[in-house]
């Protein structure tokens, strides 16, 4: 359930990302105001998909360690 989910949404962050840097660099030079921006919101991005990457791999853990559970119980 989670990949099907994670895919379009890294779609979604690559294609922003590519349409942001050629936007910007079409536009500003390197030391704007904006090249910052921009840095700091790809910072962010990549940030976020570690974010996701990891709760992803915690629920795995999770859920095996609750069906663990079940087992010993049993």
């Amino acid at each position: 359930m989670c990949t099907t989910v994670f895919k379009p949404c890294l779609l979604e962050v690559v294609i922003l990302v590519s349409l942001m840097t050629v936007s910007a660099s079409a536009r500003e030079p390197d030391c704007s105001r904006f090249h910052h921006e921009e840095k700091l919101l790809e910072k962010m991005m990549r940030m976020e998909i570690h974010v996701e990457t990891v709760d992803k791999h915690l629920n795995q853990c999770l859920d095996e360690s609750l069906r663990r559970e079940k087992q010993i119980q049993c």
